[in-house]
């Protein structure tokens, strides 16, 4: 039991701490990220080919779900430049977009 409320207040601290920025350089086979809470920005610039995709882009779906009460309240700006992107990322991006989505409403 006590291992159940350590999980659980664990998870309640990730989700009141506040990531206000991420930032991921651009590589040959992943795009840059970069998201500005105060600004309400969320850009992807470049070549997304992750080995993994799930993984590549878990921080920005962490990023939504810890700041979706601050960003629920603000416009957000959302920029996807894509030279390029495999069937996984398209898949990512398509649930990227839900994840906004049910934060507006």
């Amino acid at each position: 039991m006590a291992l159940v409320e350590t999980l659980s207040e664990l998870l309640f601290q990730q989700k009141t701490n506040i990531v206000e920025n991420i930032f991921t350089k651009e590589t040959a086979s992943t795009p840059e990220i970069f998201c500005n809470l105060k600004q309400g920005i969320i850009k992807l610039k470049g070549v997304s080919l992750p080995e993994d995709s799930e993984s590549f882009y878990q921080e920005l779906f962490d990023f939504l779900e810890i700041n979706q009460d601050e960003l629920a309240n603000k416009p957000i700006n959302v920029s996807l430049m894509f030279l390029y992107l495999n069937t996984s990322s398209s898949a990512i991006i398509s649930r990227l977009l839900q994840a906004l989505e049910k934060i507006d409403n």
